[in-house]
């Protein structure tokens, strides 16, 4: 049945219900009293997939106290920032070993080339 400004009742419980998902994550971050650390939640928040913000989120609700919510947002989220960081090694890692293949390559090249020239030398000095 629609409601003023053609809303259904449906819609109005939709979005109240996407208002309040976050509700437990955010009040989370909010009890959070180091400004620093609500930075890092939050940036740490805004990578996170919609499944992982509705299981945080679920984790969040299913606390009793404010100092739970806040342990296991801490958790949640240095298991993230762990994450990132074993990726960014990861990639460091895969980058060095494409460069010392390159160093390789260009070793046996340059080896190769040497070895040329002295061939071409030997042969024109006879």
């Amino acid at each position: 049945m629609p409601l003023f400004g053609g809303l259904t009742i449906g819609t109005i419980t939709l979005i109240s219900s996407i208002v309040g998902a976050g509700a437990a994550t955010g009040g989370a971050i909010a009890s959070t009293k180091n400004a620093k650390l609500r930075r890092e939640y939050d940036a740490n928040l805004a990578v996170l997939s919609q499944q992982e913000k509705d299981a945080l989120e679920k984790k969040l609700q299913q606390q009793k106290s404010v100092e739970e919510r806040q342990k296991v947002l801490a958790d949640t989220l240095s298991n993230i920032t762990m994450t990132r960081l074993n990726a960014i090694e990861q990639q460091k890692l895969e980058n060095k070993k494409a460069t010392n293949k390159l160093l390789v390559i260009g070793g046996i090249s340059v080896a190769i080339l040497i070895v040329g020239l002295i061939i071409v030398k030997v042969k024109r000095g006879k």
